[in-house]
């Protein structure tokens, strides 16, 4: 078992730079569990038996949603195929219990509560006075006007966020979820009168390529940041 548990973990430190980190992170949890349970059961966890596929998944299945299962099964059927093995094993009797599974699961995800522009300025409003809530209220205004996920905000840089001097402001998106290798994608916040699509919906958010910086309609400024979402109100006014 130790030598199993050595060699998948050599595995995935060459997926290292191939994928994103949080990728191999869920990788590793996931081969993880699945060698843990192995051992538990006393069964070898690669090469990968079918009837032990089988059981692992009726391990699984009673507690989690059907897309966390898709996922780890995926992932253990990938190591199996990175160690060398070839193909992982899908015989009847695993389809017929993939099958069982997916009949008494929901195929609906559930989905985050939207943050709109109420929750945003009291999330903003609430900030400390300090250089923190400063920081803080530029990530939330960030977040917000650039429809951006986690990692995009997190790989944002003082370098790539510019003030034409409009009211408006432009950020360079260098990689996302959807586009792990480039090439750099633009954003640009701006108030204006049909601020937030005049309907009170969440503003399209697009990358381009060539930074040619498609628009988004939302508050976006310096002052934003320093003193908080009074100053978007009086200058939406105006």
């Amino acid at each position: 078992m130790q030598n199993t548990k050595n060699s998948w973990q050599l595995q995935l430190e060459r997926l290292e730079g191939a994928y994103a980190p949080n990728t191999i992170r869920s990788y590793h949890t996931d081969v993880k569990q699945f060698v843990g349970w192995c051992e538990e059961a006393n069964v070898p966890p690669f090469p990968i038996e079918g009837e032990t596929l089988v059981a692992y998944l009726g391990h699984i299945q009673a507690a989690l949603s059907y897309a966390t299962i898709r996922r780890k099964i995926a992932v253990v059927r990938r190591m199996h195929a990175l160690l060398g093995h070839g193909p992982a094993p899908r015989d009847e009797d695993f389809n017929l219990a993939y099958r069982r599974m997916k009949r008494t699961k929901s195929l609906r995800q559930r989905q985050a509560r939207g943050i709109n522009e109420a929750l945003l300025l009291r999330a903003i409003a609430a900030q400390p006075d300090t250089l923190t809530g400063i920081r803080n209220r530029a990530l939330l205004s960030l977040g917000y006007d650039f429809l951006a996920r986690r990692s995009e905000l997190a790989g944002i840089t003082v370098q790539d966020i510019t003030f034409p001097g409009d009211g408006s402001l432009r950020g360079v998106i260098r990689r996302s979820k959807a586009d792990q290798y480039g090439p750099v994608g633009c954003a640009l916040g701006h108030r204006g009168p049909q601020s937030y699509c005049g309907s009170g919906s969440a503003p399209n958010r697009r990358t381009s390529t060539g930074c040619s910086a498609p628009l988004i309609t939302g508050a976006a400024s310096t002052a934003r940041f320093a003193t908080g979402p009074s100053t978007k109100s009086s200058s939406s006014q105006s």
